[in-house]
């Protein structure tokens, strides 16, 4: 491996009598070995040591009680030292390693709290912190950004005497402690600017920080959207062309690209866009027809494959497949993080053993078991959260409720009120049947003979209604059945708004301040940030929420938004204020 600033020496071979850290390396990444007392041995793969968000594997090998002296050399790391570096990376222990004689444990180490190898990975500090923390402690040391390190006192259990007193020759060491061993460790910064670096009460460190500042330069921003992949589709939507982007969802819609109007005019709503996505919105934008704004049907398009499915339905598939896909992902997490974590391959902890050894070695298996626990109580949760998921989504896919943004509400509000008044006429005719008998048992010997489909259905009702009848008086009500003309009144409003909302469409600028109406909202667009006592009164007095989708204050579009709401509205946008 190449490091410009390696801490530690390189060894070709093992040394027995060594019971200090030694390092290998192998396959391009490197080892730690340490050996304790003649029976046992860890080795740790320290090639990612200080990178955060990965971990370090390290392989235990514990000598069983009986086994003879130096069997741990013997057998394993004097004949299979290449064998057992390659099963702490894999975590896999090969056959051949499986050895009556000796116990393997595997577990894993964060990377933060092990010192980089490769100490020019730490970068040194460009400005003095406002607050000083470990990290920067770490930073400044590690890069000599420092003068006057030493020792105040330590003081021991068995004295009052200090001890240790002086100046620090070892930094690196010092900093390898506070990093691999940060409990109780402090800092702060005195008045006169020296800095202090403590161990709870008993030990206390200083230094002067001695920072030079940079030179801030702007690096060049290569944009991130020129890097990432379009999927590119458009479709009809309000009184033009949307072009969005399938390979990114927003609040549970296609992330939007640019808007065609009518008059071919684009307005792009991500900056910096690849060439090839921008020529492929001037190419809808130039074959792109007046759109009316009463259009009915709105269709998604394919690169080169139409399709007839229509925007809404788009939504609505998305949103499922997208809630199965997190299902699925919290599954997986819950696979990983069960109650096997508990078993000793994984944890390496044998089974009932209690905490062992020096306080601080106590300290950190305790930790060790807590993060365990807290890992397993994390999976436990991501199970229960990917049945919520599973739920929502069938429960979306099974939903009928008919939507005012769907393309197709009118009609399907129609059929619905169809459906009900052929329900009532039936019921109609059923109680005219059913008024000629007296109880509920004359009109189950009488319906039953009959080999109709009313008259089944009639039977099949009375089975239901039995337990009702079942005491005296048996008497059947003159309406049985009953009639739902409510709610096709219900419906009937309902269509009523749906097609004012159709023919009065909201589209109107006041100032530099545009408000239109768009995928079934209102939305208002500042060209500024509004004022915090303006904003609530949005909120507050027309309904309005921020939407950090579309980038405006927006609300659902209803029938109930007339021309008393936009006059007022209008109004209120004449005297609005922005921060400054």
């Amino acid at each position: 491996m190449k490091m410009k600033n390696l801490r530690v020496k390189i060894q070709e071979k093992l040394e027995l009598n060594s019971f200090g850290p030694q390092y290998l390396e192998h396959n391009e990444r490197v080892y730690k070995i340490k050996i304790w007392n003649n029976d046992s041995f860890l080795i740790t793969d320290v090639t990612n040591a200080g990178k955060r968000g990965t971990v370090c594997n390290e392989l235990s090998v514990n000598s069983n009680y009986g086994a003879p002296d130096l069997a741990f050399w013997n057998e394993l790391l004097a004949t299979h030292t290449t064998e057992l570096l390659k099963a702490t990376t894999d975590k896999i222990l090969p056959p051949e390693l499986e050895k009556p004689n000796f116990k393997f444990y595997f577990r894993e180490v964060e990377s933060k709290r092990l010192l980089a190898l490769d100490l020019s990975t730490i970068k040194p500090l460009k400005t003095e912190p406002k607050k000083w923390t470990l990290p920067h402690v770490v930073r400044a040391i590690v890069n000599g950004q420092y003068e006057g390190l030493r020792c105040k006192y330590r003081h021991l259990d068995d004295t009052c005497e200090d001890f240790g007193k002086g100046e620090i020759k070892d930094p690196i060491n010092f900093v390898k402690g506070i990093v691999e061993d940060p409990s109780g460790w402090w800092t702060h910064q005195q008045t006169d600017g020296v800095v202090t670096v403590c161990c709870h009460s008993f030990d206390s460190n200083e230094f002067k920080p001695k920072i030079e500042p940079t030179k801030k330069v702007k690096p060049v921003k290569t944009p991130e959207v020129s890097r990432r992949k379009f999927d590119i589709g458009c479709g009809h939507l309000g009184n033009g062309l949307l072009v969005w982007n399938r390979n990114k969802e927003v609040s549970g819609d296609f992330e939007k690209v640019a808007h065609i109007n009518a008059d071919r005019e684009i307005t792009y709503y991500i900056e910096n866009l690849p060439s090839e996505v921008l020529t492929q919105v001037e190419s809808y934008a130039k074959t792109n027809p007046s759109v009316s704004t009463s259009q009915p049907e709105i269709k998604v398009f394919n690169e080169g494959n139409p399709t007839e499915k229509n925007v809404y339905e788009a939504k609505k598939e998305a949103r499922i497949e997208r809630l199965r896909e997190r299902a699925k992902q919290k599954h997986e997490f819950a696979d990983n993080n069960g109650f096997d974590l508990f078993s000793e391959e994984k944890s390496g902890i044998p089974f009932g053993q209690p905490l062992v050894g020096s306080p601080q070695r106590m300290r950190q298996q305790r930790k060790h078991r807590e993060k365990i626990a807290n890992k397993i109580e994390r999976g436990m949760e991501a199970r229960n959260y990917a049945h919520d998921l599973e739920v929502r989504a069938d429960a979306a896919e099974s939903r009928r409720a008919i939507d005012s943004d769907d393309p197709e509400a009118i009609r399907k509000i129609n059929e619905k009120i169809q459906s009900i008044k052929d329900g009532n006429e039936w019921a109609i005719a059923a109680n005219a049947k059913m008024r000629k008998l007296k109880t509920w048992q004359d009109a189950h010997d009488y319906f039953i003979k009959l080999d109709d489909d009313d008259s089944k259905r009639i039977v099949t009702h009375l089975i239901q209604r039995k337990s009702f009848y079942a005491i005296p008086p048996t008497q059947i009500r003159a309406y049985y059945f009953g009639t739902d003309t409510a709610e096709i009144r219900r419906l009937e409003k309902r269509l009523k708004g749906l097609r004012y909302m159709g023919e009065n469409s909201i589209n109107f600028s006041v100032g530099e301040i545009t408000v239109k109406e768009e995928s079934g909202q209102i939305q208002v667009h500042f060209p500024d940030k509004p004022v915090k006592e303006f904003r609530l009164k949005l909120r507050r007095g027309f309904c309005l929420k921020w939407s950090r989708y579309s980038a405006a204050w927006v609300r659902k579009r209803t029938p109930s938004i007339n021309n008393r709401y936009i006059n007022e509205l209008k109004n209120v946008l004449l005297n609005v204020e922005y921060e400054r």
